[in-house]
C-alpha cells in the first residue's frame, strides 16, 4: 500500500508548537524521491496539515489524543502530480474529481486547458480538501477552435499581445496553444512568452509541419 502526503512549504512559524497532538505513522517505508532509495522502518509524525518529523525514533511529548497508524508493509511518498489534466472547465469538477485524485495519491495537477476564474476559485478551497493546481486557463486555438468551451480563438484580426497580457494578469501560469492555430499567431505567442519569460506549451499543430513546430516550442 502506498500513502501519498502533501508537503507544505514555509512550515516554520505556522505549526502550533504548544499542541502535542500528532498523527504518528510507525514502521513505514519512506520513498526518498531525491535519491531514488527506500528508507525502511521509519516513523512519520504529522501535526495538523504538516509533516513534522521523519526519522528512526520520535521522542517528543505527545497527548492522549494522538492517533497511531501501523505502517508495517506500507510505503509513504510525496504527493504525485498528473501533468496533463483538464479540471478547471466545470465548477463541479472539484467535488466530482478531487476525491478520486486524492485517494490515488495525486495531490497536484497541471491543468492543460480550462477557465481562469474556475481555476482561481479551486485554488482557494480549504487546504485539507485541495489540490495544487498549475494551470493554463483557456487554450489558444485557431478560429473556429476545436473546443469552444475552454478555448480562445485567434486569427489575423486578434491582438495577441493584449490577449496574453490579460491571461497572465488574471492568473494563467503558462500558455497552451492548440491544433488549429495558424503559424503567424503561433509566432506571436512564442515571441511573447520568450520576452516575458513565460512558460509555453505547444500542442501538435495541424497547419505546421511537425519539424518546424520545434522552432516555436
Amino acid at each position: 500500500m502506498l500513502i501519498c502526503i502533501i508537503y507544505y512549504n514555509n512550515v516554520i512559524g505556522q505549526i502550533n508548537n504548544s499542541d502535542t497532538t500528532f498523527i504518528l505513522i510507525n514502521d513505514i517505508n519512506v520513498v526518498d524521491v531525491s535519491s531514488g532509495k527506500v528508507i525502511k522502518r521509519q516513523n512519520v509524525a504529522l501535526k495538523g496539515q504538516y509533516i513534522y518529523y521523519i526519522g528512526d525514533t520520535f521522542v517528543e511529548e505527545i497527548s492522549n489524543n494522538t492517533k497511531y497508524i501501523d505502517g508495517k508493509g506500507k510505503y509513504v511518498c510525496p504527493g504525485l502530480w498528473d501533468m496533463h489534466f483538464h479540471m478547471c472547465w466545470d465548477i463541479n469538477n472539484d467535488t466530482l474529481l478531487y476525491p478520486a485524485l486524492l485517494k490515488n495519491g495525486i495531490t497536484g495537477i497541471r491543468d492543460m486547458g480550462g477557465d481562469v476564474k474556475i481555476m482561481n476559485d479551486f485554488k482557494h478551497i480549504k487546504p485539507e480538501n485541495n489540490l495544487n493546481i498549475f494551470g493554463a486557463g483557456p487554450m489558444i486555438d485557431g478560429n473556429p477552435p476545436v473546443y469552444r468551451d475552454f478555448s480562445l480563438p485567434v486569427d489575423d484580426s486578434s491582438d495577441i499581445m493584449k490577449l496574453l497580457d490579460s491571461l497572465k494578469n488574471n492568473g494563467s501560469e503558462f500558455i497552451k496553444t492548440y491544433s488549429l492555430i495558424k503559424e503567424e499567431q503561433l509566432k506571436e505567442v512564442s515571441a511573447y512568452c520568450e520576452k516575458n519569460n513565460f512558460h509555453f506549451i505547444l500542442f501538435t499543430i495541424n497547419f505546421i509541419h511537425i519539424k518546424k513546430q520545434n522552432i516555436y516550442s
